[in-house]
């Protein structure tokens, strides 16, 4: 009709078909791909997954072709559907966001695994970084002449929580196996200076782990160790009431306590408190009342150090003060943030609590 060569038209168009199949053939794929993933719904955006190829990420968008993640690097890895449809997608936001991780410590084993089973759990007990349900646990997975080893397990809110909980843990690993003398698998053999032994070289030790005692000089360092009483007090018991001024700074040497105000329904924790935390700053350097209580919540050995003393070291070094205003204003405004009936909100600036010590010592 057209006088057209009806067999070439057909031959090239069976050849354009094929060139395009080919061409479209990834493109198909990843689109026939998408539509599956989208109809399992295995991933929504804002979900966090790994895939087997260790891309790890937070899903930001999803479509009929490709699904782009965000790394925890900042940087958009965008993997085709094709591909992904082929992995074994792990996705860390299902039941829920939070995360489970653990660590491993090895310890000399020179010690009952019992006594380094407790101290772990004393560390656990302390962190504010990890979920308390479900339940954190200790457990011992190897035991040789040479160490012990033990893994803390633990969940966190979400997987970028891991890290923080993670370096958070292995300070309190750090205070804690200290505190009790416990040697790392690393470490030369450990004497006998744990928080019952009493020595001044111990409280020495635990002063230096003390940001409030940063810049104090060794020899003051060593006239508040030697001058520190060592108390005894039982889980359960209140080491500072709310609303009471304390008259001694005191240093935890041993244990695990809570600050936290409130009644029991909507209980408000400001801090967990672990060997070489300091409290009690506010009564003896601002002559402040507690704006919560302290309880222990476990056996918990203290060592107090008298206003008194204290007095001693800002007269002979008043420019101490400062040191000490800038850890209490990053104290109060942690607490404000938390308590809005804090009695210290006017005290805004270092100068004003610096002001205020010196005042206090009429210095």
């Amino acid at each position: 009709m057209f006088s057209l060569p009806v067999g070439t038209i057909i031959a090239t168009s069976g050849v354009f078909a094929i060139v395009l199949g080919l061409a479209l053939q990834s493109t198909l794929n990843d689109v026939f791909s998408g539509i599956a993933l989208n109809l399992n719904r295995l991933l929504s955006v804002g979900d966090w997954v790994v895939l087997d190829d260790d891309v790890q990420g937070k899903v930001v968008e999803t479509n009929w072709r490709s699904t782009q993640f965000l790394n925890k690097t900042g940087d958009l890895v965008v993997v085709p559907n094709s591909i992904l449809a082929k992995s074994r997608i792990t996705n860390l936001s299902v039941p829920d966001i939070s995360h489970g991780a653990s660590l491993t410590v090895k310890m000399q084993a020179s010690v009952p695994p019992k006594a380094i089973e407790d101290t772990m759990h004393q560390v656990l007990l302390g962190s504010r970084e990890i979920l308390r349900s479900p339940n954190p646990s200790v457990s011992i997975t190897g035991m040789s002449r040479d160490c012990i080893e033990v893994e803390l397990s633990f969940r966190v809110p979400t997987l970028l929580s891991v890290a923080k909980a993670r370096n958070e843990i292995f300070d309190l690993i750090y205070r804690h196996t200290f505190a009790a003398s416990l040697p790392l698998a690393s470490d030369p053999p450990a004497e006998k200076t744990a928080a019952g032994a009493g020595k001044p070289d111990f409280v020495k030790s635990l002063i230096s782990l003390a940001p409030i005692f940063a810049n104090l000089t060794n020899d003051e360092a060593n006239a508040l160790a030697s001058s520190a009483e060592r108390v005894l007090m039982k889980q359960g018991a209140v080491i500072a009431r709310k609303d009471s001024t304390t008259s001694a700074l005191m240093m935890l040497a041993r244990g695990v306590a809570i600050v936290e105000d409130g009644v029991e329904d909507g209980r408000i924790e400001f801090a967990r408190l672990s060997p070489g935390d300091v409290l009690g700053e506010r009564g003896v350097l601002l002559g402040s009342k507690e704006v919560a209580d302290t309880k222990c919540l476990t056996d918990v050995t203290l060592y107090q150090i008298s206003k008194g003393k204290i007095a001693e070291i800002l007269r002979e070094r008043p420019a101490i003060a400062e040191d000490l205003a800038a850890l209490l204003l990053t104290r109060t405004k942690a607490e404000d943030a938390l308590h809005k009936a804090s009695s210290d909100r006017a005290s805004t600036t270092v100068p004003d609590l610096r002001m205020r010590i010196l005042r206090l010592f009429h210095l």
